[in-house]
């Protein structure tokens, strides 16, 4: 395994078609695995993390179903996709992540989670981080150009 941390970066926005779309390709270069959490089956108790990873024979893609903790975003986000990114970070494989967040998340405080949020079941005991093992090299904002004004200064 390499010490170098992988490279992390996120894709926000308040358009999901568009978010997707600066998402996609990203994943031209193998190695590359893009990670999405859609949040808008809350009221059920589930989100659905997509996983698309792009190797030698194309992109292939990994749907699961993931129960809120507790009835909470937050926890469900910490227990799921923090280890997965160190999970990914670990992988010699993988050379690049994509989070491609959905509209109700806020890449701010994610970035400060991967720095600080120390995780469960660290080898030897040792507290670690998300970010011990993924770097966060960009934020990738996107929005609708007809729209955005609106958006921006509207009422909601």
């Amino acid at each position: 395994m390499s010490t170098a941390r992988t490279d992390l970066v996120l894709v926000t926005g308040l358009a999901p078609g568009l978010t997707d779309q600066a998402t996609t390709p990203l994943l031209d270069r193998p190695g590359t695995v893009a990670v999405h959490h859609d949040v808008s089956r809350l009221d059920s108790g589930v989100a659905v993390r997509t996983l698309r990873e792009s190797g030698p024979q194309g992109v292939t893609t990994h749907t699961a179903a993931i129960e809120l903790a507790h009835g909470c975003l937050s926890c469900t986000l910490r227990l799921d996709l923090l280890p997965l990114l160190r999970t990914l970070g670990r992988r010699d494989d993988v050379h690049r992540v994509v989070l491609q967040l959905d509209p109700a998340l806020e890449p701010e405080h994610l970035c400060w989670s991967i720095e600080h949020v120390a995780l469960d079941h660290a080898p030897a005991g040792v507290p670690e981080t998300a970010g011990d093992h993924v770097r966060v090299a960009g934020v990738l904002a996107v929005l609708d150009a007809a729209t955005w004004f609106d958006a921006a200064t509207g009422d909601q």
